[in-house]
């Protein structure tokens, strides 16, 4: 199956400036050598703790950060090498969903703005169609036309979020970033937000990066799971092999964290992972893990190990394998 998105070798550093002359001393690697494919029509979760790295390389995908080195490709088409026209016209086909649909939307700007700055600025629809897209839109988040004078803070969370997808939409796209699309929601909401998702990728053949730290969710809407940590991906597999049969130490570990239904008969091994996570201006020698994996032995300390290839279903970047 062809890539709709396909990253190699993705490394995003900011730099650490200190002194009189704002001198670089140092650089935070967020994201780190990652390489990835995307297929058309699927959900890719992204794990991981906070700070490893997973909006970051989500934003660089996109274009909404520039990244430091590597490539991203889009339908065959290397984003790092467009010119900024080329890269505007392009982008249309990638949106975003943010966090906090609160902080994502203009306070001054009523809803029926919002939806239409993106057709004004991108020019992609005659202005006579304009409130017609508008309103189909707001209707396959869920929402009524009614609303469309009211401004960001006249609304819930959930409805709030709603017109976030909606602006996501509103340019027709192929793929989306979720970034933690449902972390800021109540937990009743965060079902209808993740069934409405479910629902539009069906109906527009659309293709997911879902960001999320919340295992739960990401086993319900993915078909494969990449885990990141310290800005690399560490396993990526099909979601039913990553959380019946989890490899990678680090995986094991975040699993043995989900919450479970019942936990007076719960009789699974809880995995404390000990110390911090190193910081990632200063990583570890050999594997970033080795400072806190339960499984660590001598090579882990010496020889960084790569993302090799168990079979057709799934990678993993250990030396026990």
């Amino acid at each position: 199956m062809k890539p709709i998105i396909k990253i190699e070798n993705l490394v995003k550093e900011f730099p650490i400036r200190q002194g009189f002359f704002n001198k670089q001393v140092g650089a935070v690697y967020a994201v780190n050598n990652v390489t990835l494919n995307i297929y058309k029509g699927e959900t890719l979760g992204l794990v991981g703790e906070s700070g490893c790295g997973k909006s970051t390389a989500g934003r660089c995908i996109i274009g909404l950060e520039k990244a430091t080195s590597g490539k991203i490709f889009f339908n065959d088409v290397d984003l790092t090498k467009l010119n900024r026209k080329n890269l505007r016209k392009l982008r249309t086909k990638m949106q975003i969903i943010f966090q906090n649909p609160f902080s994502s939307l203009n306070p001054r700007m009523t809803v029926k703005d919002i939806l239409i700055e993106p057709l004004l600025i991108n020019k992609t629809f005659p202005k006579k169609e304009m409130q017609m897209n508008v309103d189909e839109t707001l209707e396959l988040v869920g929402l009524d036309r009614s609303i469309l004078n009211r401004f960001p803070h006249e609304f819930s969370g959930g409805q709030r979020q709603r017109i976030g997808i909606a602006r996501a939409l509103i340019l027709k796209p192929e793929f989306i970033v979720a970034d933690e699309p449902v972390s800021a929601l109540d937990v009743s909401i965060q079902a209808q937000i993740i069934n409405l998702l479910e629902d539009l990728k069906k109906e527009l053949n659309l293709t997911y990066l879902f960001i999320s730290h919340d295992l739960s969710v990401v086993k319900q809407v993915s078909n494969r799971v990449a885990v990141m940590y310290l800005g690399e991906i560490v396993e990526v597999s099909e979601v039913e092999e990553l959380y019946n049969k989890p490899k990678h130490p680090y995986t094991e570990a975040l699993l043995s964290a989900v919450p479970v239904p019942d936990p007076m008969n719960d009789t699974s091994k809880r995995i404390i992972l000990k110390g911090d996570i190193p910081s990632p201006a200063n990583p570890p020698e050999g594997c970033k893990f080795n400072t806190r994996c339960p499984k660590v032995m001598d090579i882990c300390y010496k020889v960084h190990p790569q993302l090799n290839k168990l079979n057709s279903n799934c990678s993993v970047r250990c030396h026990l394998y």
